[in-house]
């Protein structure tokens, strides 16, 4: 056996374990309800508000498709730990990241985990 073999062999076999351990441990939630909760549970909701403008292409039914325009500023809300946080949404270029500043323009960080993100236009 090899040493990539071997790697290989022990990368599989944690993998494994890992993947069996988390199922035990949604199994051992009380019902399915709970089971799938925990699995679509985001830590993190964010929704952008953007200016939808047509982008020339129609849909297989007909409708015309739209380019959300991420680049610029807008408004946010963003939800983590049960709480709601109204700010403001900037990027610079499409190639930058996005930053979130509440209404004091301080930095709203993410928790760390699911975020779920949706385009409201």
């Amino acid at each position: 056996m090899t040493i990539v073999q071997a790697a290989a062999f022990l990368a599989l076999w944690s993998g494994a374990f890992f993947f069996l351990a988390g199922t035990v441990g949604v199994l051992r939630f009380p019902d399915v309800y709970t089971r799938l909760h925990a699995v679509t549970k985001a830590d993190n909701v964010v929704i952008m508000r953007v200016r939808n403008v047509p982008d020339g292409n129609r849909d297989v039914l007909g409708s015309a498709s739209v380019l959300s325009e991420t680049v610029g500023r807008g408004k946010v809300t963003l939800y983590r730990n049960g709480v709601r946080i109204d700010g403001t949404w900037s990027r610079s270029k499409s190639s930058a990241p996005l930053r979130f500043a509440d209404s004091s323009g301080k930095d709203i960080a993410l928790k760390p985990g699911q975020t779920w993100v949706t385009l409201q236009g």
